[in-house]
């Protein structure tokens, strides 16, 4: 899912280096910018979880709830924001940055419930992103308001999908759908048989015609005929 361009500006306004201290965080963080502009969103937000665990450089922690917002995880994105948003140690613009980023999420929130479900699935997908399957059931998926497409594996390799939109504020139940794979019609597949056994006899038929055609030539002129 694609938002518009005022966070990724935000990551490339608040990030200056001189902010980190540490190298080894200052090579993750500048590692996270790289995949935050090329909008390569869960490596940045693991870039970044890594800068902050190495140096506590707060933009870190506010670039890191950027990335989870654009993954389309609010909650988490709330979580990381809101604990700069309390650091008492951060700088106080950055402080206020995450309490506007913390208001946007929340009023942009809205929710899938999963009705149907086993009790175990291999995979969840929310618009491409893995999501941690909590076993709770119906499934709650914490998304921002807009276009979502959720696609889920289960046993057997069964798949289900559904693809709609959520409001701000809205708790929608959905119901899955199976994937239904494709398939080649009998008639096509026929068809293609035909196409090659067809073909196959075109070049058999021109190659017989090739060798009888240089067997009954006569030679060359000046050509010496071999003798046994």
């Amino acid at each position: 899912m694609r938002r518009s361009a005022p966070l990724a500006l935000l990551l490339a306004l608040l990030v200056a280096p001189s902010l980190v201290s540490a190298q080894s965080g200052r090579t993750a963080f500048e590692v996270g910018l790289e995949h935050a502009q090329h909008e390569r969103w869960e490596e940045a937000d693991d870039a970044f979880r890594r800068a902050y665990l190495q140096s506590h450089n707060p933009a870190a922690l506010y670039n890191r709830g950027l990335a989870q917002l654009e993954l389309g995880r609010p909650d988490d994105a709330v979580q990381t924001l809101t604990r700069l948003a309390d650091d008492e140690a951060a700088p106080e613009a950055l402080r206020a940055a995450a309490r506007a980023a913390v208001g946007g999420a929340e009023a942009r929130r809205s929710e899938l419930r999963v009705d149907g479900l086993p009790p175990a699935v291999h995979t969840i997908e929310v618009d491409g992103h893995a999501r941690v399957d909590d076993l709770r059931r119906p499934l709650v998926l914490d998304v921002p308001a807009g276009l979502h497409r959720v696609r889920v594996s289960v046993a057997d390799g069964l798949a289900l999908r559904w693809t709609g939109h959520t409001r701000p504020g809205q708790a929608r139940a959905i119901a899955l759908e199976p994937v239904r794979p494709r398939r080649f019609h009998n008639e096509t597949l026929a068809w293609i048989l035909s196409g090659v056994a067809t073909a196959a006899t075109i070049l058999v038929v021109a190659g017989i015609a090739f060798i009888a055609s240089e067997l009954s030539a006569p030679p060359p002129s000046g050509a010496t005929m071999i003798r046994f």
